[in-house]
Order: C-alpha cells, then sequence, then structure tokens
C-alpha cells in the first residue's frame, strides 16, 4: 500500500500542516491587532486547518481562543454558552485549583474562632479587618 504524501480529509494541525506561511503571518498579526477576519476558499482547501493552527498557536503564546463550530448553534444563548465555554478551557485547572488553594489558606491565616460555652456564643472575625469575604 502506498503511503499518502499528505493527510487529507480531516483537519490538520502540527506537523502535518504544512506551508502557508504568509496565511499563518498574516492573520495571526490581523488577529493580534483585534481585526476581524473571514477566510473564503473552496470546500477542502484547509481553511479549518488554516484557523486551528493559527489558534494553536495564539494559545501557546498565551491568547485566550474559542472555537465554536456555528452549525451547532441554534440560537444566541447556546452561542453565547459555547463562547464561554470553549473560553474557559484556556485556563489550566491545575492553576485554577492552586489558586483557590493559596486563597483558602491565605483567608485561615486571617480568621480568628472564640467560643464562649457558658452562653452558647460562637464569634467569628477576621484578625485583618482589610478582608472581605
Amino acid at each position: 500500500m502506498i503511503k499518502r504524501l499528505f493527510v487529507t480529509g480531516v483537519p490538520v494541525t502540527g506537523t502535518d500542516f504544512t506551508g502557508r506561511k504568509e496565511e499563518l503571518r498574516a492573520i495571526r498579526h490581523s488577529l493580534q491587532n483585534g481585526q476581524s477576519v473571514v477566510v473564503i476558499a473552496p470546500r477542502r482547501f484547509g481553511k479549518t486547518s488554516l484557523i486551528l493552527t493559527i489558534l494553536q498557536g495564539l494559545q501557546k503564546s498565551g491568547s485566550y481562543v474559542a472555537d465554536v463550530d456555528l452549525f451547532t448553534v441554534l440560537n444566541r444563548k447556546r452561542l453565547a454558552e459555547s463562547i464561554v465555554e470553549k473560553t474557559l478551557e484556556n485556563k489550566k485547572i491545575e492553576r485554577i485549583i492552586s489558586r483557590i488553594k493559596k486563597g483558602v489558606s491565605q483567608a485561615f491565616k486571617n480568621i480568628e474562632i472564640k467560643q464562649v460555652v457558658e452562653d452558647y456564643e460562637l464569634v467569628l472575625k477576621f484578625a485583618d479587618p482589610h478582608v472581605h469575604v
């Protein structure tokens, strides 16, 4: 069986995506400058591969990206939800958990708990008056 030189029929990125350096550069530059971009070409010309490659590069450089398939979106509410979901995928769960743990740990350092057993009184106050929950 003859091995194909290029992957065809599905979007490709990474080492399977070749050429089109000028298009990559121009579209990436436009997006980084806040410019809207429309890619128009006949079917199977690699539009999706081009865009996915650009989005992956932007994401690696720290930009937040969202790839939403508009053919699956039935209304504006679902479009908004899809954009939010895809944008939140940019945040790594480990980073989120680390921040939560750090915040909780910091909050507990500033809590003072006193309990008066005779009167059944429990007082909870922050040692630092600037801490707000």
